[in-house]
């Protein structure tokens, strides 16, 4: 018989949870493929493990494979709303609201000898 993928995964994670019981990604994956309705919400360990694993990857994921241009954008905008990027001035104060990406600070850098 062709085993379904969804039981050769919940095997594999627990087979991992076998030999290592503190596996906070197997865990949370056979909950997943199995639908563990005992499981109302990921575990604070696995939510902290994958966003520090994704944290490295995130701006390539962002701007790489979601296509993600907002920095862009807001600088043409800037840029349009001055008369072009020669008028813009030098600002001694700044706020940002970003999302932590830096992304928007590269595109603004020159403007805001502070950043």
């Amino acid at each position: 018989r062709e085993v379904p993928c969804a039981e050769m995964a919940a095997n594999a994670f627990s087979r991992a949870i076998e030999l290592d019981p503190s596996n906070q990604n197997a865990k949370h994956m056979l909950a997943s493929v199995t639908a563990d309705a005992t499981v109302v919400k990921a575990s604070n360990a696995y939510v902290t493990e994958l966003f520090e694993d994704y944290a490295q990857n995130f701006e390539h994921s962002l701007v790489d494979e979601l296509g993600y241009d907002g920095f862009q954008r807001l600088r043409r905008a800037f840029d349009r709303s001055f008369g072009g990027q020669e008028k813009v001035p030098k600002f001694g104060l700044v706020i940002d609201a970003g999302c932590g990406t830096g992304l928007v600070g590269e595109q603004v850098s020159w403007e805001l000898p502070g950043l």
